[in-house]
Parts: C-alpha cells; structure tokens; sequence
C-alpha cells in the first residue's frame, strides 16, 4: 500500500496539507487525503520550479494540485486526482509546467487556468503550459472538463492535446475572455452534455 497522509480531522491552521517551497522537489507514490478541510491538498508554492508530483492519490481538498503564481517548469503526471470541491489541478499564473497521463475525476472542475496570487496583484501570464494524455471525467460541478481563461489571463502559446474528456458537467474544453497567443488543441477525445469547446 501507497504510504498515506491524511489530516487528522482537526483541520488544522495551515492553508495546506503539504506545500513545496524549494526547488527540484518530488512527491512521489503517496496517498494525500485534506478530509474535506477545503484547502488545497498539494501547493507548488510561489516562484517554485522543476517540482515533480507523480504516481500519488490526490483527494478531499479544495483543489487538488495548486500550482502557485510565478511558479514554471513543474510536472503533475501519472495521479488519481479526486473528489475536490474546486479544480482537480490549478494553474494559477504558472508557466512552462506539464500536466500529463493523470486521472482527473469528481472534482467541481477537471483542469483550471487562470490569474494567480490575486491576494496582491493578480499574475495572469500562463504561457508555455502543456495539458496532455489525461483522462478528465465527471467533473460535473462546475462547467467544464478544462477551464482556461478570466480577466487578466494571457499567453504567448498554450498547447491541449491528446486528452479524453468526457462526462462533465458542460463543456469539453472552455475558453473565457483569453488574449492573443499560440493555442494550440489536437488529439483530443471530447465528449459532453453541452458543446465539445467553447471559446469567447
């Protein structure tokens, strides 16, 4: 059995169950459960690169994988990433990471890229960042198996590809108010209730 931690239901003051603040660091083969304390399970912190979060169960947080502002390079590949009330993986002002081959299911929202660390000024650069080979499905409380976009949000290129989407709660692949860049979309397998992909 994959060795596990878990909060212990107090749900303690820290805004996290575990937090990377150095660089190079790697999570490997691990049971990580927040037990419903609605914050992020695994943060990649601010300014943070070559993280590696691999082979781990990653459930019952807020989100499921926070990938900090400012932070780039960091690879989230080969997880079960369940069960949050928020995102599965969020890339919040975070570029040149790869998120691929995960298992992404019955969080509000698969994969979500947006402005980051708005608690000053918002980072909304999220160039670089490749989403591919994952499997995100029934994600059905929010609206979209992957999530790209808001106020602030640009790119210089972005690439989704070979992905299977399907089952969620609305669209396949969203797109809200992004600026010019490089999108590349191919190889994807998208099923949905609403529309494959929607841009605006």
């Amino acid at each position: 059995d994959a060795p596990t931690i878990i909060d212990n239901g107090d749900c303690s003051d820290n805004d996290w169950l575990i937090s990377i603040e150095a660089n190079d660091v790697t999570i490997k083969g691990f049971w990580l459960d927040d037990d419903g304390c609605e914050r992020p399970v695994v943060r990649i912190g601010e300014g943070v690169g070559g993280a590696e979060i691999s082979d781990n169960d990653v459930r019952q947080g807020e989100k499921g994988v926070d990938l900090s502002s400012n932070s780039s390079e960091n690879t989230v590949t080969k997880n079960n990433i369940s069960n949050n009330d928020n995102e599965g993986v969020w890339i919040g002002g975070s570029t040149s990471n790869t998120i691929s081959d995960n298992e992404i299911y019955g969080n509000a929202t698969g994969i979500g890229l947006g402005a980051g660390g708005c608690g000053e000024e918002c980072v909304g650069d999220i160039s670089g960042n490749k989403i591919t080979g994952n499997y995100i499905y029934e994600n059905d409380d929010g609206d979209s198996g992957i999530h790209v976009g808001g106020e602030d949000v640009s790119f210089s290129e972005l690439t989704i590809s070979d992905n299977n989407v399907t089952e969620n709660g609305g669209y396949g692949i969203y797109f809200d108010r992004i600026a010019d860049g490089e999108l590349t979309i191919s190889g994807n397998e998208i099923k949905e209730l609403r529309l494959e992909t929607h841009i605006e």
